[in-house]
């Protein structure tokens, strides 16, 4: 008889504490940044076929284009393959933040006679990005992208 007593009080706390963590949980929402990809996302989605000849071309080097990113000197050095001739090279290099899009870095690419470009990354954030590298050469265009922890 004496837990009979008891039930609209715990159906009470129940409801107390449902309505609190679904309040928690929209105010979490409201203030929590979620940035998109990119800001015409939609658009570069249905161009998205000229992105894979893109990639599949930069796919085809001899060597791919590779970076190391050195710790000590707080630098990225991108090395692009021999055979192609550093001064037809035109691009630039897209340093993408995920977790905060007003970080994203655009740097034009600038190669040496070793087709090579030496970056400060003193003013980028510790933490993971994204470098993407667009680069043409003839008229055609190239694309690669990986993951840097700075």
């Amino acid at each position: 008889m004496n837990k009979l007593l008891h039930w609209p009080a715990a159906l009470a706390v129940f409801y107390i504490v449902f309505m609190l963590i679904t309040i928690g949980v929209v105010i979490f929402s409201t203030f929590h940044r979620v940035d998109l990809v990119a800001e015409d996302y939609y658009e570069q989605e249905i161009r998205y076929q000229q992105q894979i000849e893109r990639i599949l071309r930069a796919d085809s080097l001899s060597v791919p284009v590779r970076w190391l990113y050195e710790r000590s000197q707080k630098s990225l050095i991108i090395k692009f393959p021999p055979e192609l001739e550093a001064a037809e090279i035109k691009g630039n290099l897209h340093f993408f933040r995920p977790s905060d899009a007003r970080l994203d870095r655009v740097v034009p690419l600038e190669l040496s006679v070793e087709n090579s470009q030496t970056l400060n990354t003193a003013q980028l954030l510790p933490g993971l990005w994204k470098l993407k590298i667009f680069w043409e050469i003839n008229s055609k265009e190239y694309f690669t992208e990986g993951i840097i922890v700075i």
